[in-house]
């Protein structure tokens, strides 16, 4: 066997500190263990481009090495998640991480390089933002039979099962295509290295790109016109809509709003 690729993961972002570590260290390690025993070569593990906790400045892009821990050691990190989780939520907090999703994936790449390196095993990791519709292959805009991320925000809002959000993301849209991830991750799964010969490849938008993406706010009001232009969403639906993103700026006004207008129906429902 030449390689093994690891690309499943639970990308809900708030679980438990424990939760988090068992779905996203343990699976991992797991995972690298098994591709150890079956002989293989090469072992790619696909994390995040949301690893890096506190973005660079607009003119640098990502770095493609392993994010800086300070003082704190993964294995450590890892297996206090795994217990009370209490000594991993002070390290998330004081290394900025936002939530346990990028700070468990965060240990996962140490353990995993750790660990391959351990075996004899050639890691590659792959970072990818947030995956979008194809580019090119196999047809433009082709996004699977499940919706991805951003496409499940589109879908949620089209069919009104999310009708109000908070509106505050004047920052560009980290959106790759999904066939772009594809081509890293199989060039990776091959033995390609990154730039500097390293073992970590980005498949993202960074901040050194960024002027060329909209908004996440860009891409739902254009949004929503489309969907007034092609008559699934009334014009007044539209201005009402369109007013209670303005207003949901507003953290009061969107913790009552979200209560009445996403909450509510789906419990009625």
């Amino acid at each position: 066997l030449k390689a093994v690729l690891h690309c499943a993961g639970d990308v809900r972002f708030q679980q438990p500190m424990q939760q988090a570590a068992v779905s996203l260290v343990s699976a991992t390690l797991q995972m690298q263990k098994l591709a150890n025993s079956w002989k293989s070569k090469r072992f790619l593990f696909v994390s995040t481009a949301f690893v890096h906790a506190v973005p660079p400045t607009s003119t640098e892009a990502l770095q493609e090495k392993l994010v800086e821990l300070r003082d704190f050691d993964a294995m450590e990190l890892y297996r206090d998640a795994m217990s009370h989780g209490s000594w991993a939520k002070t390290a998330m907090r004081e290394l900025g991480f936002p939530n346990t999703y990028t700070f468990a994936k965060a240990i996962a790449e140490h353990l995993v390089i750790r660990a391959c390196e351990s075996d004899g095993l050639d890691a590659r990791i792959v970072r990818p933002s947030i995956v979008g519709p194809a580019w090119a292959f196999p047809y433009v805009g082709w996004a699977g039979d499940k919706p991805s991320t951003i496409v499940g925000a589109g879908t949620l809002l089209a069919r009104r099962g999310v009708r109000v959000f908070r509106d505050g993301f004047d920052h560009p849209c980290p959106v790759v295509p999904v066939d772009i991830v594809a081509d890293v991750t199989v060039r990776a799964l091959c033995g390609a290295y990154n730039n500097d010969r390293g073992q970590i490849l980005h498949a993202c938008l960074d901040a050194s790109e960024a002027d060329r993406m909209p908004s996440f706010k860009f891409f739902t009001r254009h949004f929503y016109q489309l969907l007034a232009l092609k008559g699934t969403l009334p014009l007044f639906e539209l201005g009402f809509m369109t007013k209670l993103l303005r207003w949901c700026n507003n953290a009061t006004i969107f913790c009552y709003a979200h209560a009445v207008l996403n909450v509510l129906p789906m419990q009625i429902l």
